[in-house]
C-alpha cells in the first residue's frame, strides 16, 4: 500500500486520472439497476492496481529479477503443458483447459509468453526452463485455433523482432507464416460465413444499443451478464436457443456498457499514458529488456481484449496487473524500493500506508466472507440430490447474499413451499 497515491507511475496529473476513474466506477455502482453484479469487482479493483507495485517491489535487484522470470517461465510452462495434455486426453479439437475456453486459454498466453523472453537471455535451468516455456506455450497457443490470440501474438512478434539477435530472421519468418495461415479465416470474417464473427456482432450491437441507453454511469460495473439480454435479439441459425450470453466480446464496449462513455474514456487514457510513460524511460530503465517485455504483455491482454471481456476470469487480470508491475520493476526508480525493511534486520516502523492497508484488507474481508459463504452453500447445495436437503443450505446462502438472484431461484425450485410465497 506505499504506492497508494500512485500505483502506476502516472506522474502528478496521471494519478488524478485514476482518481477520476475510481470516482466513475463508484458512480456507476451507486447508479446501478444490478449494484449485486460489481460488488465484489469494485471491492478487488485497488488491490489488482496495488499488484503492479508489489511486484515492481519484489523484482527490485537482479537477483529478485531472475528468480521471477524463472519462477513466471515455470508457470507458463505448467499451464502450456496441462492445456497440450488435456486436448489429448479428452481428443478435443482445440486446447482448453485449465482455463476452460480456447479464447481464454490463448489470451493468457498472448500476456504471459513476452515475459518469457528475458529468461532466455540469462543463464542456468532458467534458460531451459523458459525454453520449454516458449516452446510449449507457442504450440499450445496454435492448438487453441484461437484466430485473436494467434493474429495478435504473430503482430508482437513482427514488432519485436529487431529484440532477437541471433534469430532476428526465423522469429520474422514464423510471425509471417503465422499471418499468412490466419489469411482463410480473416476472408471468411469478411466475407461474413464465420458462424462465430456473426453471433459476436449480435453481442456487439446489443452492447451498443445498451451503452447509448445509459451513457453517463452506464448500466454498473459487472452488469453485462445481469442485464445485456434486455438487447440481445438473436438472428435464427446464427444464435442457438436458449443461449445466455455472459460476456461482451470486447473489453471497450463492455467497459462503455458497463461504465459509460466517460469510464471508458479515462480507462483509455490511463492505459495510454502507462505506456507512453514507460515507453520515454525506456532509455534509462535498469533492465530494458524487461520493461519492454512487461509493455508487449499488457498489449497482448489490450489487443485480445478487443474480442473479449473475461475481467471476471481472475488469469487474465492477474496476468495483466502482474505484467504491468514487471515494466515497472524493469524501468528501476524508487518505487520499486519502496517500504522495504530496514537493514540489519530491524524492523520498519509502522507507517501510515500500513494502517490504510489494513482498512482495506479489514473492508474487504467484511464485505467479501458473506458472499464467498453464500457461494459455498450454493454448491453445497448443488451437490445434494434431495431438494429437502438442498432447501436449508439455499435459505441461509440467501440470507447471506439476498441480492443474488440465482440462490432465490434455486431455493424456489428446491424448497417445498406454497404457490403465493414461491411467486414472491
Amino acid at each position: 500500500a506505499a504506492a497508494w497515491r500512485d500505483p502506476l507511475r502516472l506522474g502528478g496529473a496521471g494519478r488524478w486520472l485514476l482518481g477520476a476513474l475510481l470516482a466513475a466506477v463508484a458512480l456507476s455502482l451507486w447508479a446501478s439497476p444490478v449494484a449485486r453484479a460489481g460488488r465484489v469487482g469494485v471491492m478487488l479493483l485497488p488491490a489488482f492496481l496495488l499488484l503492479a507495485p508489489f511486484v515492481a517491489r519484489c523484482w527490485s535487484t537482479e537477483r529478485r529479477r531472475e528468480i521471477g522470470l524463472t519462477a513466471w517461465s515455470a508457470v507458463v510452462a505448467a499451464t502450456a503443458i496441462w492445456a497440450l495434455a488435456e486436448q489429448v486426453r479428452q481428443a478435443s479439437s482445440r486446447a482448453a483447459m485449465p482455463l476452460g475456453h480456447h479464447n481464454l486459454l490463448a489470451a493468457f498466453l498472448v500476456c504471459t509468453l513476452p515475459l518469457v523472453v528475458p529468461a532466455l537471455r540469462r543463464r542456468g535451468a532458467g534458460r531451459w526452463l523458459a525454453l520449454l516455456a516458449l516452446v510449449a506455450g507457442l504450440a499450445a497457443l496454435v492448438e487453441t485455433r484461437s484466430f485473436l490470440g494467434g493474429a495478435v501474438l504473430a503482430l508482437m512478434a513482427l514488432a519485436g523482432a529487431a529484440r532477437f539477435e541471433r534469430a532476428r530472421h526465423l522469429v520474422l519468418g514464423l510471425a509471417l507464416l503465422g499471418l499468412a495461415l490466419l489469411v482463410p479465416r480473416a476472408a471468411a470474417i469478411v466475407r461474413g460465413e464465420d458462424s462465430s464473427a456473426s453471433a459476436r456482432q449480435v453481442y456487439l450491437l446489443a452492447g451498443w444499443q445498451g451503452a447509448t441507453e445509459r451513457p453517463i454511469f452506464g448500466w454498473g460495473p459487472g452488469s453485462t451478464p445481469w442485464t445485456l439480454a434486455l438487447h440481445l435479439r438473436p438472428l435464427p441459425g446464427v444464435n442457438p436457443s436458449g443461449e445466455v450470453v455472459g460476456e461482451m466480446h470486447s473489453l471497450p464496449l463492455a467497459l462503455a456498457y458497463e461504465l459509460g462513455f466517460v469510464g471508458l474514456a479515462l480507462a483509455a487514457g490511463i492505459a495510454g499514458l502507462f505506456f507512453l510513460r514507460r515507453w520515454r524511460g525506456r532509455s534509462a530503465a535498469a533492465d530494458r529488456g524487461l520493461l519492454e517485455a512487461g509493455l508487449a504483455g499488457v498489449a497482448g491482454f489490450l489487443l485480445t481484449a478487443l474480442g473479449g471481456a473475461q475481467l471476471s476470469v481472475t488469469a487474465l487480470p492477474l496476468a495483466a496487473a502482474l505484467a504491468a508491475g514487471a515494466a515497472l520493476a524493469g524501468e528501476g526508480g524508487a518505487d520499486a524500493h519502496a517500504a522495504q525493511p530496514l537493514r540489519g534486520g530491524r524492523r520498519r516502523p509502522f507507517a501510515r500506508t500500513d494502517f490504510i492497508g489494513w482498512i482495506y484488507a479489514g473492508a474487504a474481508v467484511v464485505v467479501l466472507l458473506p458472499l464467498a459463504r453464500a457461494q459455498a452453500l450454493y454448491e453445497a447445495a448443488a451437490r445434494v440430490r434431495m431438494r429437502a436437503q438442498a432447501a436449508p443450505l439455499m435459505a441461509q446462502a440467501m440470507a447471506l447474499d439476498p441480492q443474488f438472484a440465482l440462490y432465490r431461484a434455486r431455493w424456489a425450485w428446491s424448497a417445498e413451499v406454497p404457490v403465493g410465497e414461491r411467486a414472491t
